[in-house]
């Protein structure tokens, strides 16, 4: 597994610290280099549709600004970075950095929103998730010493989870998440959600009692989830795999709770913008509760 170039999105929040940590952290380990990148958002005027703050300036000011704020958080940093900053909205404008970069990873943190504002508009983070076509370690909560120059370990990845649904989206998860198993010497969990009791593409339902074919469907989804990534492909932490009867975006956050995993890997597909609203994303509802950083893998 190779990171070249790794892109932290921040926002001057409290988020920022971690982001920032996270990406120091594998900047270390991967000798990658290391891109700051900050959005400078521009409201429209809505009778001329230009950036407001094109006039007078403004937003050569705005960015000057982003720029020193950046090189203020990174001035104790041993790691070669660069700060990066563009001026548009934070979704397009990251998706355009990390291309600019070519970057190997993107990482970014959620802010938690939820309720209406989440029906209507979503979160950035869920857009980038949604429109990136990197790799994207999305950081769940801040911590109080993110910042801490004292901390030089890299994070510990011991225990890594991934969804596994069977679909396209899943191959470049289980790869991804195989590499970072092999990387950190960490235990591989593939995980599977039965939404469905009785599988027919799986086994006959027809052929034998309920028990026995629960039994059969079972074996059978444990075989096919071996085959995703063999136990030398994943490393010496070796694969472990496991089934739940639900919904994945109810069990997967719940099983990698219960392995109190160090990172939850998921695929991200495309939906048409009527779907999501309707029915939302799997990788979105994990995004809002899992207990430990998503790594959201595009297949796109």
């Amino acid at each position: 597994m190779k990171l070249r170039s790794i892109l932290c999105a921040i926002d001057f929040s409290k988020f920022t610290g971690p982001v920032i940590r996270h990406g120091i952290e594998l900047a270390r380990r991967f000798d990658a280099r290391l891109f700051v990148f900050h959005a400078v958002h521009c409201p429209h005027d809505p009778l001329y549709g230009t950036a407001e703050f094109e006039r007078g300036g403004e937003m050569e000011t705005q960015i000057a600004r982003a720029v020193e704020t950046i090189a203020a958080l990174m001035q104790p940093r041993t790691v070669p970075w660069k700060s990066l900053v563009l001026p548009g909205d934070p979704v397009r404008m990251v998706s355009r950095a990390a291309e600019q970069v070519a970057a190997d990873l993107v990482i970014g943190a959620s802010h938690g929103h939820s309720g209406w504002q989440r029906m209507f508009i979503g979160t950035v983070v869920e857009r980038m998730a949604r429109n990136l076509t990197r790799p994207f370690l999305v950081i769940r909560r801040p911590d109080k010493d993110a910042l801490d120059e004292s901390f030089h370990d890299v994070m510990p990845i011991r225990t890594i989870v991934a969804g596994c649904d069977f679909s396209r989206e899943t191959r470049p998860a289980t790869e991804y998440a195989a590499g970072l198993a092999r990387e950190f010497s960490a235990s591989l969990h593939l995980f599977h959600a039965v939404e469905s009791p009785i599988d027919e593409t799986v086994v006959d339902s027809t052929r034998a009692p309920y028990g026995e074919v629960q039994q059969t469907l079972q074996e059978r989804l444990h075989r096919r989830l071996n085959h995703l990534v063999s136990a030398a492909a994943a490393g010496p932490g070796g694969v472990k795999t496991a089934l739940a009867p639900g919904l994945p975006a109810e069990q997967l956050p719940r099983y990698a709770a219960g392995q109190k995993a160090d990172i939850l890997v998921v695929g991200v597909r495309r939906h048409h913008k009527l779907e999501k609203l309707m029915v939302g994303s799997t990788t979105e509802a994990v995004l809002r509760h899992s207990p430990c950083p998503v790594l959201v893998v595009p297949s796109f």
